[in-house]
C-alpha cells in the first residue's frame, strides 16, 4: 500500500521484503564442509515489523526495523537419505544503524532443534560458512531498499509525480449515497494531506515494567532527559518533558507495564495539533522487551513552515529518548 501526502509519498515494503529476502536466501547451499551439507529452507520462516521507502522532494528514504527468520537442513554428505538436522537461523534486529555497510556485524543467531552429533556439525557449519552468506543478503536487501523497494527508483518517482498531479477525488453520481457512507471508514485508515505516520520497534534487555517506568516516573525520566518534567502514569493526566517543549495528557488507555497512550505534541508544531501516541510493550522471551511505537497524526511542516517535523521526530525517539534509556539504565540491546 501507498500512502500519501504533503510532497511525500509512503511505500509500505513488508510484504515485498519478505519476497525478496526469500529470493536472496532460500534455496541455497549454506554450507558444505567437514562431512555435513546445510541447505536454507526455500522461503524465509518468518519476518516481522516494518520497512518502508518514503519519498519526499525527490528524495528516497528507506525506513526498517525487522525481524527475521530462516529454517535451515542438514544431512550427512557421506550417506544418501537417513538422518537428517534441522535448525533455525534468526537475525533478531535488522535496523537503519545496524544494516547496510555495518551488516558485517549485524547479530545472527544459529540455533539446532537437536543437541545430537549431526546437529551440532550442521549447526557449526552454519555460524561459519552461513552467517556471512545471511549478512551478504541482508546487505543486498537494504540496497535494494534504498533504490526504491518494490518496483525501484523509477516506481518511486512515478508514484510521487501522480500523487501530485492526481485531482481531488470526487464522488461518482452514479454512486449511492449509503455505497459512499460503507466506502468512508477506509478512507479513515489513511493520515490527512499534511500529516504522517511514525512507527518505530525497539529492543531492550529488561522486563516490560522496567521501560514502561523509566517513561513515566518522574525520577527516572529526569535521569535520561537530564531536565525537567512532569509526567505520571496515571490515565488522563498531564505530562511535560524537556522544559515543556514536549507536552500533552495520557489516554484513557494507559496501561501499565504494557501499553503507554498519549496525546502528544512539540511547541513548535502548529497551535492545538496533537499527535496520537501508543507505545505497546511485549515481552516475547525473557526479559527481553519489544517495544512497538505507533505515532499517528505527526504535521508534515510545524507552524514556521519547516517540513522536518517527521525525520527530527523519529530521530529525537531514538536518540533522545531510547539510545538514552539503554545507556543510562543499561537496557542495552
Amino acid at each position: 500500500m501507498t500512502h500519501t501526502g504533503w510532497h511525500w509519498v509512503e511505500k509500505d515494503c513488508l510484504e515485498w521484503s519478505k519476497q525478496r529476502l526469500s529470493s536472496l536466501l532460500g534455496a541455497q547451499v549454506l554450507a558444505d564442509t567437514n562431512g555435513v551439507r546445510v541447505t536454507a529452507e526455500p522461503t524465509v520462516q518468518s519476518l516481522t515489523g516494518e520497512a518502508f521507502v518514503n519519498q519526499r522532494k525527490g528524495k528516497l528514504i528507506p525506513s526498517y526495523e525487522l525481524e527475521l527468520k530462516l529454517e535451515w537442513s542438514g544431512v550427512p554428505t557421506s550417506e544418501a537419505g537417513g538422518e537428517t538436522a534441522k535448525g533455525t537461523v534468526h537475525v533478531p534486529y535488522i535496523a537503519d544503524e545496524n544494516a547496510g555497510d555495518d551488516a558485517d556485524e549485524l547479530e545472527v543467531r544459529v540455533s539446532a532443534q537437536a543437541d545430537d552429533a549431526l546437529s551440532r556439525a550442521c549447526k557449526a557449519a552454519v555460524q561459519k560458512f552461513g552467517v556471512p552468506k545471511v549478512r551478504a543478503a541482508v546487505k543486498q536487501w537494504v540496497k535494494d531498499m534504498a533504490s526504491g523497494g518494490p518496483g525501484g527508483a523509477a516506481a518511486a518517482a512515478a508514484a510521487s509525480t501522480a500523487a501530485a498531479a492526481a485531482p481531488p477525488a470526487k464522488a461518482s453520481a452514479s454512486v449511492p449515497a449509503s455505497a459512499q457512507k460503507e466506502a468512508a471508514p477506509e478512507k479513515k485508515k489513511q493520515e490527512k494531506a499534511g500529516f504522517a505516520t511514525i512507527t518505530l520497534t525497539e529492543r531492550f534487555y529488561c522486563r516490560p515494567a522496567d521501560i514502561f517506568e523509566a517513561l513515566t516516573h518522574p525520577g527516572r525520566v529526569r535521569a535520561f532527559t537530564q531536565s525537567d518534567c512532569e509526567v505520571s502514569a496515571a490515565p488522563g493526566a498531564a505530562f511535560s518533558l524537556f522544559g515543556g517543549n514536549i507536552h500533552g495528557e495520557n489516554g484513557p488507555d494507559m496501561a501499565g507495564p504494557n501499553r503507554i497512550s498519549q496525546k502528544w505534541r512539540f511547541r513548535n508544531w502548529p497551535d492545538g495539533v496533537f499527535s496520537n501516541l501508543v507505545m505497546d510493550l511485549t515481552e516475547p522471551e525473557h526479559g527481553v522487551t519489544v517495544l512497538r511505537l505507533t505515532q499517528t497524526g505527526v504535521p508534515v511542516a510545524d507552524k514556521f513552515g519547516d517540513e522536518t517535523v517527521v525525520d527530527t521526530t523519529r530521530d529525537g525517539w531514538r536518540q533522545n529518548f531510547f539510545d538514552r534509556i539503554r545507556k543510562v539504565f543499561g537496557f542495552g540491546a
